[in-house]
């Protein structure tokens, strides 16, 4: 397991992506703000996003559309 934390928004909240190295599955927790940059990370760790939908931490409206502009991006947007 392999977990990488990084700073976004304008608040400054920690946001995680837990690698499973083996699947190269990955999860990512509480993406709050920057969707361009947390996509670039994956895109950097060539891993998958399972659930294929960022989950975030806090049920804010902020948060929450952010984590849906980041799936929409990638294709994930609505969830299933």
């Amino acid at each position: 397991m392999k977990v990488i934390t990084t700073v976004v928004g304008e608040l400054g909240t920690n946001c995680y992506l837990l690698i499973d190295e083996a699947t190269r599955e990955a999860a990512l927790i509480d993406p709050a703000d920057s969707p361009d940059e947390l996509s670039a990370l994956i895109e950097r760790e060539g891993v998958t996003l399972y659930p294929p939908h960022p989950r975030p931490s806090r049920p804010h409206a902020r948060r929450t559309r952010h984590a849906q502009a980041l799936s929409r991006g990638r294709g994930l947007y609505p969830p299933p």
